[in-house]
């Protein structure tokens, strides 16, 4: 009797034995897995962004910070074109005029003309079809000898359709010409440079013409990263 209760109990421990190398076994072999699945995740994006959004999905945002991290970044819009800075020159938004007739809706800042942004430009209405008479803004301009600026109609003024408008720069006020009068319409604007010599006030007179080529009562009229600076 003594010698079969023996005979089982070293058979049941070895059993034991056996399952305890068993379980060891299988747990060497999962650990080796989940090193080699962090190395594989570490190495490649791609697999990182799928397996962290899942973990993310199931416990928690580090998933989403790292899916962040490793994304694509913003581009800058290429549609925009920076203002010039040159030294000696200045915005004309910077400018007050000191006189408007046949104007209205003065405004400072970002302007889409012809499908592109000038982020420091000048805007006004020219009025200039509700009395027959051009539209004028006048700004003192001593200290300064030339005026950049691209010309054109805001592409919000969509009652331009059609329509045309004669920009004119005059020195002091005066007939005289700063330079040749631009012609510009919806979607085709042009760029100026006008210089003027030892005056103290530069006039940007507008004439707006509608499709049927009659007095335009309201067009607006911009002037994209118009600057004053020395003349050149």
């Amino acid at each position: 009797m003594h010698g079969n209760r023996h005979a089982k109990l070293l058979g049941l421990g070895g059993l034991f034995i056996v399952a305890s190398l068993v379980v060891g076994v299988l747990a060497c072999l999962r650990t080796a897995n989940a090193e080699k699945t962090t190395v594989t995740a570490t190495g490649s994006p791609a697999k990182v962004a799928a397996r962290t959004g899942a973990a993310g999905a199931a416990g928690g945002t580090g998933g989403a910070a790292k899916i962040a991290l490793n994304g694509p970044r913003r581009r800058v819009a290429s549609d925009m074109i920076a203002p010039p800075h040159r030294p000696g020159t200045t915005g004309l938004r910077a400018l007050t005029p000191v006189q408007e007739y046949n104007i209205s809706g003065l405004h400072a800042g970002p302007v889409r003309i012809s499908g592109v942004t000038y982020p420091d430009s000048v805007r006004f209405t020219c009025d200039s079809g509700d009395s027959d008479s051009s539209g004028d803004l006048d700004y003192a301009v001593s200290g300064f000898g030339s005026l950049t600026a691209t010309v054109g109609i805001p592409d919000a003024d969509t009652k331009a359709a059609g329509g045309t408008m004669t920009v004119t720069f005059l020195n002091n006020g005066s007939a005289s010409q700063s330079t040749t009068p631009v012609t510009i319409s919806p979607g085709h604007a042009q760029s100026v440079h006008v210089t003027f010599r030892h005056s103290s006030q530069l006039v940007i007179s507008c004439s707006a013409m509608d499709a049927d080529g009659r007095h335009a009562e309201y067009m607006e009229l911009a002037l994209g990263n118009a600057t004053v600076g020395p003349q050149r």
